[in-house]
């Protein structure tokens, strides 16, 4: 309940950050675009059965960048869709591929005082997490949310033409994810590197 009704406001603030763009005017500079990328995964498990191992993955993304600020600072809310299949195999061998879902909002501080180069921080929301595998009978089997509902990120950005957007950043989390696996239970905690390549508009 708490994580639709954070995800209702995140969508309503996000939505009203890509419609002052198109009113800004004065002093204030304002820009959105479209972003794809990559990111690098890695993932801590706790309490996990033994000879329970993930693989590192590599997660596809895409998504609504949007700022407006001035005076070398601005407010930068992103709407992110993020695509993960990693592997896990378990103690008796069995392989399978949790294919997950996500949906995240960053809403980052991003500092302008360089021509061309951004520092960015500030809190990630998760506003849509699932996860599931195809069990060795072939259902599909909940693994559990594979990112926590709130996190961080920092990076560096450069906007070395007036349309072109290339982001550096790494996300991490303070909470854990409850996840199962073959009717055991662990927790895990991911942390993850990206690259996103955006056109603005």
């Amino acid at each position: 309940m708490l994580k639709r009704t954070t995800g209702k406001l995140l969508l309503a603030l996000i939505s009203l950050a890509f419609v002052l763009p198109v009113n800004a005017g004065g002093n204030v500079s304002s820009e959105w675009g479209l972003t794809a990328g990559v990111r690098f995964n890695g993932r801590r498990v706790w309490n996990a059965p033994e000879g329970l191992s993930l693989t590192p993955a590599i997660s596809y993304n895409v998504g609504l960048h949007a700022s407006i600020g001035g005076a070398g600072v601005a407010v930068q809310p992103e709407l992110n869709y993020g695509y993960t299949a990693t592997k896990i195999r378990s103690g008796n061998n069995t392989l399978a591929t949790v294919k997950a879902h996500d949906l995240e909002v960053p809403v980052l501080a991003s500092l302008r005082f360089l021509p061309v180069v951004r520092f960015n921080v500030g809190p990630v929301f998760n506003i849509m997490s699932s996860a599931s595998y195809d069990s060795a009978g072939g259902d599909k089997t909940m693994f559990g949310g594979m990112t926590p509902t709130f996190g961080y990120i920092a990076g560096i950005s450069v906007v070395p033409t007036r349309h072109l957007l290339i982001d550096l950043r790494f996300t991490g989390y303070i909470q854990r994810t409850s996840n199962q696996f073959e009717g055991k239970d662990f927790t895990t905690k991911p942390c993850s590197a990206g690259l996103k390549i955006g056109y603005l508009f």
